[in-house]
């Protein structure tokens, strides 16, 4: 297996890799392929990079700018993952909701602008970083299903959504309601917090 990948140009891997094969064909890895996926910033649009979807059980890292402007991707599926870093899914403009049930740390703009987001779900989130889910207008469901509350590092980790207008919902334990509210950061978004009890189609009740 290999452990990581790291390039500044995928598309060219891509390509080497079709020319080596014969293949024309979207290229497929195997689960165990690879466990954490990397990019370097120099490239900054993947608007030729036209993945739709991306699955992977393996995986446990998503490393800064893997996916940076992957603006097809509308699928996401990594139950495995723990870390996702800064600016990996910015600009994933296709993007509607996702599922994370291991993810510990959410680095700085890792959705950033992703403007399709609407729904969110955390089953193991510690912390959320600055500007993670700045400019996504659409984000109107983040659900938090931990028994602790998560460090929200930064005001800016939620800023051009609509819990700043006091809209749309952040859904939390019942019995965290109000160390949320009086938590430094979360607090700032009281009127937006929700007992996730009182809501069975959030809950699954």
């Amino acid at each position: 297996m290999i452990r990581s990948i790291i390039t500044n140009n995928i598309c060219e891997v891509a390509e080497a890799i079709r020319a080596k094969t014969g293949k024309t064909s979207p290229l497929k890895f195997p689960e165990d392929f690879i466990s954490e996926i990397r990019n370097f910033p120099e490239i900054t649009s993947f608007v030729e990079r036209t993945i739709s979807s991306f699955a992977n059980d393996k995986i446990t890292t998503i490393g800064r700018y893997a996916f940076y402007g992957c603006k097809q991707l509308s699928e996401l599926i990594i139950p495995e993952v723990e870390t996702i870093e800064m600016y990996a899914f910015n600009g994933c403009d296709a993007l509607k909701s996702i599922t994370l049930p291991k993810v510990k740390t959410v680095g700085a703009r890792a959705f950033e602008n992703c403007s399709s987001l609407e729904t969110v779900d955390f089953s193991n989130i510690e912390t959320i970083n600055a500007a993670c889910f700045s400019g996504c207008r659409n984000l109107h469901t983040l659900i938090i299903r931990t028994d602790y509350v998560p460090t929200l590092s930064n005001i800016s980790a939620l800023s051009g959504t609509p819990f700043e207008d006091e809209e749309g919902g952040i859904y939390v334990k019942g019995s965290l309601y109000e160390t949320f509210v009086n938590e430094t950061n979360w607090g700032d978004f009281e009127y937006a917090l929700k007992i996730i009890e009182e809501h069975p189609e959030i809950c699954g009740g």
